[in-house]
């Protein structure tokens, strides 16, 4: 019997702490082939390694996140990229869709101003759809 097909992922980000959370949360569903810290690496890695899925911050040295993705699909890589950030403003979000990628998703969130500093911003519960073997939350 086969092992199932994990995922091949390459992380991009600069910040070392990030990267390294990242990689914690994603091991044990995930194959991690490389973490890089700034977009030329992230492009050269992407050609070397080819991922199955790259999580990419928007704002490295370099090259920017946006910008190497860009480069990625003038060369025809199709790779799904997501970007994991700190950027709020939507014309980020706007550039980086715009350009291919598969998803934006903010670094941190705000609770609402009327929930107590501990209270859970939802009651989001972890699903699982056996067929496909991927997880999904819900609210």
């Amino acid at each position: 019997m086969s092992l199932p097909h994990r995922p091949r992922v390459l992380l991009a980000d600069d910040h070392l702490i990030v990267a390294e959370a990242l990689k914690s949360l994603l091991a044990p569903e995930f194959d991690l082939v490389g973490v890089v810290e700034d977009g030329r690496a992230l492009v050269e890695a992407a050609g070397k390694l080819r991922p199955d899925v790259i999580v990419a911050d928007v704002t490295m040295p370099h090259l920017n996140g946006i910008d190497a993705l860009v480069q990625l699909r003038q060369s025809g890589d199709r790779v799904p990229v997501v970007f994991l950030t700190m950027h709020r403003d939507v014309s980020f979000a706007r550039r980086a869709l715009d350009a291919g990628a598969s998803g934006f998703v903010l670094k941190h969130s705000r609770r609402p101003s009327s929930s107590p500093p501990c209270a859970p911003r939802s009651r989001a519960r972890p699903t699982s759809r056996r067929s496909s073997r991927r997880r999904f939350l819900r609210p």
